[in-house]
């Protein structure tokens, strides 16, 4: 009994993940078509590469203090 509920639970892991590793491959395929980037792919990593810029900015803009603070 122990062995068929273990076997049970593998075979509901193995589809779960079966299902998630295709979901994900299937959405990749949007982005990158095996050689290079698509349009949507290169599209979605602008504004992502200008976000992280903007972050750091922001980051490094925290690190300085502020000079009207104090008055």
């Amino acid at each position: 009994m122990v062995t068929a509920l273990f076997t049970a639970a593998k075979d509901a892991l193995t589809g779960i993940l079966g299902l998630l590793t295709d979901g994900v491959t299937g959405v990749a395929a949007l982005f990158w078509d095996g050689t290079a980037l698509t349009i949507l792919g290169t599209l979605l990593v602008i504004p992502l590469g200008v976000g992280v810029v903007w972050s750091v900015f922001k980051f490094i803009r925290g690190l300085i203090p502020s000079s009207t603070s104090g008055r």
